[in-house]
């Protein structure tokens, strides 16, 4: 049975502490009047520009016009939007407009654009490419595109002589782009791979993939490794803005594709005061790379070991050990996410300031 004067008492003595560990919560979670100088319903009905809301802005292949323009920017205004990102996007059923993607009649609309912004205090931003992903366009080079690992192999019989063209690792045929990395020989034993035993055999290959080499005593598992575009494209881009993802990876091929678009936005905004405030890269949608041109050499820096006899590796074969093998798997892909923070987010970054 219980006491009615003990279970008040405890109930009591649970109410204060309650009240003693969330007073401090309560007091700290208030608002400062040194800070804000407007009540909570007047800044909900006319908030400060700091809390106003942004839109993104989506121009449709071309289906635009100064009229058009300034009919969407009062319309923000008047609602009570404080900012906007200006994409250039297709569709999966496009409609062409009647103006065409970077030409002067696109350019002259884009300032006009940003002007009528500043005329109703809108700021302005832009994606940095057509499309919303990632950061690509036409003027993309191949070779300044998203790059991959790929690699071909056969296996051949010593001792004996070899002179012949080794096949080439697939590439895409549209861009037929291809670059060697190296060439690597191993003897074939057993299901792994003696790091000791694999020989680097690139100085034995020409230009053309032609072999010359007198292949040892016993079976040998001979790898052709390089590297071609991933060919991934911006999308979903306008009609004409389409174009391969730029390089990661390298700062080159990054500031070659800010050069083609962004840095150009920018410039035909120049005249405009306080025209442009921000550059966006929104969602991540160009998929993975696992090469460029200095990786080789990026590798070595940052991990203390040449990746190159290690590449079967990454080709899911196993040299050593398990635990070798994946502890090289790890380096390579602990090096491409430093590459990519470091020489396309963060250079990114700085070429925007």
């Amino acid at each position: 049975m219980i006491n009615n004067g003990v279970f008040e008492s405890r109930s009591m003595r649970i109410a204060v502490f309650l009240i003693l560990l969330f007073f401090p919560i309560y007091l700290w979670g208030q608002p400062n009047d040194k800070l804000i100088d407007i009540s909570l319903e007047e800044g909900f009905q006319t908030p400060p520009e700091s809390a106003k809301v942004w839109t993104w802005w989506h121009w449709m292949n071309g289906n635009i016009s100064k009229e058009g323009i300034t009919a969407d920017l009062e319309a923000m205004k008047r609602v009570g939007i404080g900012g906007l990102y200006n994409f250039h996007v297709g569709h999966q059923l496009p409609i062409p407009g009647t103006v065409d993607f970077m030409s002067p009649q696109w350019w002259d609309l884009s300032k006009f654009a940003i002007k009528e912004a500043a005329r109703l205090n809108l700021e302005f931003g832009f994606h940095n490419c057509p499309g919303w992903s990632a950061s690509g366009g036409p003027e993309v080079k191949v070779e300044q595109s998203m790059q991959k690992l790929v690699w071909s192999e056969i296996t051949l019989a010593g001792p004996q002589k070899i002179n012949q063209v080794l096949i080439r690792p697939d590439v895409d045929k549209k861009y037929n782009y291809y670059k060697d990395v190296v060439l690597l020989a191993f003897p074939v034993k057993d299901s792994v791979i003696d790091y000791k035993s694999i020989l680097n055999i690139s100085e034995k290959m020409n230009s053309e993939g032609k072999l010359e080499w007198e292949i040892p005593a016993g079976k040998w598992k001979i790898m052709r490794f390089g590297h071609t575009t991933t060919g991934k494209k911006n999308a979903p881009a306008p009609i004409g803005g389409e174009g391969l993802e730029s390089d990661k990876m390298s700062r080159e091929a990054v500031t070659a594709f800010f050069k083609s678009y962004p840095a150009r936005y920018l410039a035909n905004a120049s005249e405009v005061k306080n025209g442009i405030g921000h550059i966006e890269i929104d969602s991540y949608e160009a998929g993975l790379q696992d090469w460029t041109p200095m990786f080789r050499a990026e590798f070595i820096k940052r991990r203390g070991y040449d990746p190159l006899l290690w590449l079967p590796a990454w080709a899911s074969k196993t040299i050593g050990n398990k635990l070798l093998s994946e502890r090289f798997r790890y380096d390579m892909k602990r090096t491409i996410a430093e590459l990519f923070e470091e020489n396309y987010y963060a250079h990114f970054a700085d070429l925007v300031h």
